[in-house]
Parts: structure tokens; sequence; C-alpha cells
């Protein structure tokens, strides 16, 4: 039996032998590379995609080569100026806008940059957004680790900032702190009880604030706003509407003949598509009595009028 088993064994060695170095040889692959993967440290080259002028969020204009040198060139003479306390240099680099809205005072300034550059940074940009002639940047502002010592093995940490680039009569200006510019509007609505101007819109790259004119026509008390700052003013857009936000009054009740400046802020990033239309007040009254009285649905008693508005800006 012995003898006739090691017989048929042989015999089939002989008959499939190609076939068994092969499977012999893949093993012997096999034994090789799980060996050489469990006792090497193989590490992923990454691979990168940056491009600071290119913009992430979009928008409808390109920055061209041209066009971003001479960003880059700016934006790494601001930090130069920053980072070196040259205060008045630092300042001169502004958008008129920046400066007037912003920054009136140039000590104002000097504590932005003291609190932004304590000490020597360094910095990388990303175009954010692109309008028009409006140019977003993220900055991210790192501890320079050779000007502080620090080693690198550190958790370096950062400050992002918003920065907008623009054309200022022939010259590359920027705005710092979030801040984009300022609109002037002069959007107005009238009736024969009261006028609303809508003088300008000044942008951040979050809010937006509209500083609005409110002149009383009558000889009665009008109430633009008395119960619900939130629901009563709203910014209209393509598509949707907006809150007011952080009014600090908790109502706008105009005097007899009175005019009065009041800015109304609202939530909106300046990349949204849903672009701004126009203010709608949709709760003024007339009052022919002081202070009002109000039935159980919130309504007055005894108004002379009660509306609502829409105001659509001309730009």
């Amino acid at each position: 039996m012995g003898t006739n088993l090691k017989i048929k064994i042989h015999n089939f060695i002989r008959k499939y032998k190609r076939w068994i170095f092969v499977i012999l040889i893949a093993w012997g692959l096999v034994v090789v590379i799980n060996y050489i993967i469990k006792n090497h440290d193989f590490k992923e080259t990454p691979s990168t995609t940056y491009e600071p002028h290119t913009p992430i969020m979009g928008g409808n204009t390109d920055v061209n080569e041209r066009t971003e040198e001479s960003i880059s060139n700016i934006i790494d003479e601001f930090v130069k100026y920053c980072n070196e306390k040259e205060y008045e240099k630092a300042y001169a680099l502004l958008s008129t806008d920046c400066k007037e809205n912003v920054y009136p005072r140039i000590e104002t300034f000097e504590e932005y940059v003291d609190r932004l550059f304590p000490t020597k940074k360094v910095y990388t940009i990303q175009n954010y957004y692109n309008s028009d002639n409006d140019y977003v940047y993220r900055l991210r502002i790192f501890d320079d680790i050779l000007a502080t010592g620090l080693t690198g093995e550190e958790n370096l940490s950062y400050v992002t900032e918003i920065i907008t680039l623009k054309v200022e009569q022939g010259d590359l200006v920027l705005s710092v702190n979030g801040y984009i510019g300022k609109d002037i509007l002069e959007s107005v609505y009238e009736d024969k009880y009261i006028k609303i101007t809508v003088k300008s819109r000044e942008k951040t790259y979050e809010t937006e604030t509209y500083e609005v004119l409110f002149s009383n026509k009558t000889e009665y008390r009008i109430a633009v706003i008395d119960q619900n700052p939130m629901n009563e003013v709203l910014l209209k857009l393509n598509i949707g509407k907006r809150n007011a936000k952080g009014f600090s009054n908790s109502n706008l009740i105009l005097a007899p003949g009175e005019s009065r400046t009041v800015y109304f802020n609202f939530s909106r990033y300046y990349h949204e598509t849903d672009l701004p239309k126009g203010l709608e007040f949709n709760n003024i009254k007339v009052l022919r009595t002081y202070p009002p009285v109000y039935d159980e649905n919130g309504d007055v008693v005894d108004a002379i009028d009660q509306y609502g508005i829409e105001l659509n800006f001309e730009k």
C-alpha cells in the first residue's frame, strides 16, 4: 500500500512538475512581499493643489498674472510694515473707505496692528472671492519660528484675517479686519406721513449695515418699530429675507416733525449669490394718542393708519 502511494506521488510530480514550480514561486513572492510591507515604513508623499490666487468661493472676476503680482507685493509690504511697527506706512496702504469708516484715527489702527502682530509674524494667503474689482483674500498669520526661537515641533497656531484689495485712483489699496467697503444708495420712499431714505450700505465679509434716515412729516407720533425689531424690519433678497440683528433700541418712535438716522445690521456673507434688493418696514403706525394702546391681537387701538412698505434699492 505504501509502495503504491509513493509511486502515485512520484508520477503526479513528474506529470505536474511545471505547475508545482510556478505555484511555489508565486507563494514565495507573496511571503516576501508581506515581509517587506510589515517591516518597512512607507510614507505617502503629500500632494498639494495650493493655488493662492484661485478663489475658493467663486466670484465673477479672475485674478490675472499682473494683478496676482501686485496683490502679492502689497500684502507682503503691509505685513512687513506691521511687523516693523511702521504704522504710518501700513496705514497709507488702506483704502479711503477703510480709513474713514473703520480706522478714522491712526491710534485705533495702531491697536489693530499690535493685536494682530504682537511679535514678528509670517503668513500665507488664499483668494476667497472676487466681485467686479474687489479681491477678497484670507491671510493666515503665524509666529515666525526663526524670530521667536520656536523649534517647529510645537503646534503652531494662527490667526485668520480677511482683507479686500481694490484699485483706487490707479493704485491698489486694501481694507482690513473683514471690511469690504461702503456703497452710497440714496434710495427713497415717501408718502403723506413719512419719508425714508436709505443713505448707504457698509459691507464686511459677514454683514451688511444700512444707514437709514427717517423723517416724520406729520403732527403725530409715528411708530416704525415698537414691538419686534426682528420682524418689523427685513432685508429683502432676490429669493429670501433676513431679519435685522443687534438693533440697539427696542423701539423707533418718531416725534412730530422729527428726523432720525438709524443703522440696521443684517447677516449676509459677501460671497452669497442671493443679492439684496431692498428693505421692508412692515408695521408702520401713525399714532393718534401716545403711548399707544394695543388690543389682544397686538394692533394699535385708534391708530390713524397702520401699514407696511417695501423700499427697493435703486442700485
